[in-house]
């Protein structure tokens, strides 16, 4: 029989189990390409466009099965090409990529570069960090 200080303890006691979801599915994003449309003009700063018309933002998605779609997955997204002409927002679920320095379409025209995902995450106070093999493709074209 078990005992707390000399007292018996009840022969039934609850045991609840908590089961914690592991993190094991790469994030991913939504589309394996997205287009977009920026007008050579544009001032610094400015989010690319997802239409030609320029009415509605280009959102990259990323997402995790290991997480509720409503949450930010959390995920380090990053650019492999001309990180000095274009930025990406830090943080969310949809990241938006947004002009650093002014472009001229007489000089490119188009530009098409990687997207990368890096899953950073903290499991039971043990920090790991993986890559994940998963790009998608942006596709801008000026437009005057």
């Amino acid at each position: 029989a078990e005992q707390d200080n000399g007292h018996p303890l009840p022969a039934y006691a609850n045991l609840i189990i908590e089961i914690l979801d592991e993190n094991n599915q790469a994030p991913y994003f939504q589309f394996a390409t997205y287009q977009g449309y920026v007008s050579e003009s544009s001032p610094v700063g400015t989010t690319i466009s997802a239409s030609a018309n320029l009415t509605a933002p280009l959102g990259i998605i990323a997402l995790d099965n290991d997480i509720e779609e409503t949450k930010d997955p959390m995920v380090k997204i990053t650019l492999d090409d001309y990180t000095t002409i274009f930025s990406l927002t830090p943080t969310g679920i949809i990241r938006y990529l947004r002009i650093l320095n002014p472009v001229d379409r007489e000089k490119q025209m188009t530009y098409t570069f990687r997207v990368s995902l890096q899953l950073s995450a903290v499991i039971l106070k043990t920090a790991f960090k993986s890559t994940i093999a998963y790009f998608v493709y942006v596709n801008l074209s000026l437009l005057n």
